[in-house]
């Protein structure tokens, strides 16, 4: 079906509305500018947020976070492998953790951006470390029943 010219352009007009309202709602920033001053060197290691438009970024070392999740803990312990489908189970789970705890210490900063250690730079000083805070989330997760 052929839509008007004008009701096309009002119809792209509420898609960008309604993404607008979208990011708002999800915290994400819409007009943020990179800091001049920092370097996405590793967008595969950005754990939260979007390594392309940022204002307040944060670095965490997974491995600390990782090695206080109790399912992670139990792949280490039986020495499990990705042959053995409690593997999968326990990362997933894991995995949710880790994410649930990197975004509630990003809020609680406000960071924007949150990456391992050395996946963001910045030239001239050091990026906040999250890993204590989120650490401190991960206890707070395996706390609730």
């Amino acid at each position: 079906m052929a839509y008007p010219a004008d009701a096309r352009a009002g119809r792209i007009t509420r898609r960008g509305a309604i993404l607008a309202l979208t990011l708002a709602v999800l915290g994400l920033p819409l007009g943020a500018e990179t800091p001049s001053d920092v370097q996405v060197r590793d967008r595969n290691k950005v754990y939260v947020g979007n390594p392309d438009r940022f204002a307040k970024p944060a670095v965490v070392v997974a491995t600390k976070v990782y090695a206080e999740i109790t399912e992670y803990q139990e792949v280490r312990r039986r020495q499990l492998d990705r042959n053995d489908p409690d593997y999968y189970v326990l990362m997933e789970k894991a995995s949710r953790k880790f994410r649930a705890a990197l975004e509630e210490a990003a809020k609680a900063g406000p960071y924007d951006l949150v990456a391992e250690k050395g996946a963001v730079t910045r030239t001239e000083g050091t990026l906040p470390d999250l890993t204590d805070a989120a650490v401190e989330e991960i206890r707070k997760i395996q706390q609730q029943p």
